[in-house]
């Protein structure tokens, strides 16, 4: 045994600081390193950080080409799995229910700032909201970062807090389908989620956010991020490093220390929230989820790509991706790259690392969490 923990520690050294060193039939994590530098390789990614952790044990935490382990990072669109748990907390707390209506949690935003310009948008529920189903689609590009957002970019700064204008202008497009009938993902819903988080606690978003869900869990400095967290917010705008996330991740689990019974339950079943008619997936608190043998898996992708000129402080540049695996048998992983890789790319990393993770058998008796502040 002794022997054993000896040589996990030395691996999870050189993961830390060099390349991987991959010996013939490795059977640790070694492997899974492997497969994320061949993919950076055949994507030309230039920077990227994987992290894994197996229960509540981070185990691998690991950055490529000047990245650090242990720095915030955008998560675009992971972000939405922190205003999805938020709202959970709501409900729990019995501030909201999943069928409170659009029009009734934001009748103050309405009163302030106008009525929309389709009113049926009103009659979507918490829960259409958080599936997606609010009747929002991409035809003219996302409702929330096409028109509206650069709009709004050309007469204010990236920087500004953007959440109430941007839901201003974003509300001003008619709905595509009627609440609730079928599944289209945008950022608008999830930007009327942070104007609801908002308007029922009466605190600011990321403030409710982090006291509620992020500081129970140990994680006590993630913040929206200082460029594109005003802008993005609630739908993509959070700062934190890999190893955050995957504790982040444990909201989720059904030993919750964040979510209660009314939440878990929405959590675990598909019920109105289908993504397909296959059935096979569902989008639940700002998650996709699958149900699997002694439990669920679940993941998101997220990204972050703008070239916009003419914005009213300067030009935006961007190009960032980060994907996260929570599976039903307690192994989670998070990565993060830059510059984004085109289309397809994401899917060969998820079945890269998840087909590596599945070959371990040597698993490191070790926690890397403290090194991170976790």
């Amino acid at each position: 045994m002794a022997g054993r923990l000896s040589r996990a520690h030395a691996f999870l050294v050189v993961a830390l600081l060099a390349g991987p060193v991959i010996p013939a039939g490795a059977q640790g994590l070694e492997t899974v390193e492997a497969a994320f530098q061949e993919w950076l390789t055949q994507h030309k990614i230039s920077r990227g950080v994987l992290a894994v952790s197996r229960g509540r044990k981070l185990v691998l935490a690991r950055a490529h080409g000047g990245a650090e382990p242990g720095a915030p990072v955008l998560l675009a669109s992971l972000s939405k799995a922190v205003t999805g748990a938020c709202v959970g907390t709501l409900v729990d707390a019995g501030k909201l229910a999943f069928d409170t209506t659009a029009g009734t949690a934001l009748a103050p935003f309405f009163q302030r700032h106008g009525e929309p310009a389709d009113p049926r948008i009103k009659e979507a529920t918490i829960a259409a909201l958080l599936a997606h189903r609010a009747g929002f689609d991409r035809s003219g590009g996302d409702p929330a970062t096409g028109a509206a957002l650069g709009e709004h970019l050309r007469t204010a700064s990236v920087r500004d807090y953007a959440m109430t204008p941007l839901l201003v202008r974003t509300l001003r497009q008619k709905l595509a389908e009627p609440p609730g009938r079928a599944y289209y993902y945008t950022n608008a819903t999830y930007l009327m989620l942070g104007a609801i988080i908002e308007t029922v606690s009466g605190r600011p978003y990321e403030e409710y956010c982090r006291e509620a869900v992020l500081q129970p869990l140990g994680i006590n400095e993630a913040r929206l991020d200082p460029q594109w967290g005003g802008v993005l917010s609630s739908f993509g705008g959070w700062r934190m490093t890999g190893p955050q996330y995957l504790r982040f991740l444990e909201a989720f689990a059904g030993n919750s220390k964040v979510l209660g019974p009314k939440s878990l339950a929405f959590m675990a079943s598909g019920d109105d929230k289908w993504t397909s008619d296959r059935r096979e997936t569902y989008y639940a608190l700002g998650t996709n989820v699958r149900p699997a043998s002694g439990g669920r898996n679940i993941w998101h992708a997220g990204s972050w790509s703008f070239n916009f000129n003419n914005a009213v402080n300067r030009d935006l540049r961007e190009s960032t991706g980060t994907f996260a695996v929570s599976q039903a048998r307690g192994v989670s992983w998070f990565a993060y790259y830059t510059p984004k890789p085109g289309d397809g790319a994401v899917n060969e990393l998820d079945r890269g690392i998840s087909r590596a993770l599945s070959a371990v058998k040597d698993w490191p008796d070790v926690d890397l969490n403290p090194r991170f502040g976790l």
